[in-house]
């Protein structure tokens, strides 16, 4: 059996793909696996990592404007897919699976035309434009949200199923984490994480809640990913405002999401696709600040779907200049409480059995390889 892949651009792209390859793997343990990558882009860092073989598609995203470089990615789109028809004639995958962004377009595309089963996985609440343009010619689409298929053709084959998490995440306790990360039995841990590129607005907001939180306040602990653009002016700032010491971690960024998430008592964010999937998995609470320019104001609404069950709160970026972050950061340490509530409420997002509803679609589209 031959899996194909196709997912780039972000890591709420990328991060489905992997976990899906996981539950693959682990339920066939002779399927082989290839994935498209982009040069430069972020899925060529973390797919290698995981031992998974890739093969190049040089092809880059539109602009949402007029500019030249939408003439270059329409003519790379083009090219694109003569590179993949012969990368499918010489490998022959049973199946292609793409998970969103301007990378899976090519690959899954060019399935339909050749009539290889093709499955989509869209992680937001709402999908992209690509799962929009390729759902009606799909084998399945499955849905990280039940809200995914409103906003498709009626033809097209949707399945509810919820977003697969990475291996690592089934395979962590709170405790050991904790241990690894030397955080103490006492300490308060906040995670403040801007998404996988960072959010420099974000940043600045909670750089002014530390330090206005430690006065008085010994026992919370701090750990902020900055996003690797904005890691060396975060860290000088840091410096500037006396708030480096044992207490405070400033990373660039997370790579072991899955550890610093479990060990975390309340997470500071974005609300990426990933992010509110690996916090309801993981019943962590949060404060959901979601991008506002994020294509179809997706990020908004996949918080509003997990602040609709209480697992979580709802901050919009343009409340980050007044005092509302330090206030509901405040009240959730001083009420436990209530913490303990959004932490329980949070695990209500997921569907019940969601590997084994995600296995069933695939075993669905190869099921004439299936003894």
């Amino acid at each position: 059996m031959r899996i194909f892949f196709a997912a780039g651009g972000t890591a709420g792209h990328i991060n489905p793909a992997i976990a899906m390859a996981q539950l693959i793997e682990n339920e066939f343990s002779g399927a082989e696996f290839l994935f498209a990558v982009t040069p430069g882009g972020m899925e060529s860092r973390l797919i290698p990592a995981t031992g998974y073989p890739t093969v190049t598609l040089d092809v880059m995203g539109l602009q949402r404007r007029l500019t030249r470089k939408n003439f270059r990615a329409l003519r790379l789109l083009v090219q694109s897919y003569g590179r993949t028809r012969e990368i499918f004639e010489s490998w022959h995958p049973d199946l292609v699976i793409g998970t969103g962004g301007y990378l899976t377009y090519p690959a899954v595309r060019t399935a339909q035309k050749m009539k290889i089963p093709n499955l989509l996985h869209e992680s937001n609440a709402v999908p992209g434009l690509t799962v929009k343009l390729l759902a009606k010619r799909a084998s399945v689409v499955l849905g990280g949200f039940p809200t995914v298929g409103e906003h498709l053709s009626r033809k097209c084959h949707f399945r509810y199923t919820g977003t697969p998490l990475r291996r690592e995440f089934g395979e962590i306790s709170r405790a050991a984490s904790r241990r690894k990360l030397g955080i103490s039995d006492g300490c308060f841990l906040v995670t403040s994480v801007g998404g996988s590129l960072g959010a420099e607005r974000l940043n600045q907001a909670i750089l002014n809640v530390i330090q206005n939180l430690y006065h008085g306040r010994s026992h919370i602990c701090w750990i902020l990913s900055t996003g690797k653009r904005f890691y060396s002016d975060v860290k000088k700032q840091a410096e500037e405002m006396g708030l480096m010491d044992e207490r405070v971690k400033i990373l660039p960024y997370i790579d072991d999401m899955a550890g610093v998430l479990a060990a975390s008592d309340l997470v500071i964010s974005r609300a990426g696709a990933s992010t509110v999937t690996e916090l309801s998995s993981l019943g962590v609470a949060s404060i959901l600040v979601p991008y506002p320019a994020a294509t179809g104001d997706h990020q908004t609404k996949n918080a509003a779907a997990l602040a609709a069950l209480g697992g979580c709160i709802l901050l919009p970026e343009e409340n980050l200049g007044d005092n509302r972050l330090l206030s509901e950061i405040s009240s959730l340490i001083e009420h436990p409480q209530k913490l303990k509530e959004i932490r329980q409420n949070a695990k209500a997002l997921q569907p019940k059995k969601r590997d084994q509803l995600i296995l069933g679609e695939i075993k669905q589209c190869i099921s004439d390889l299936l003894p």
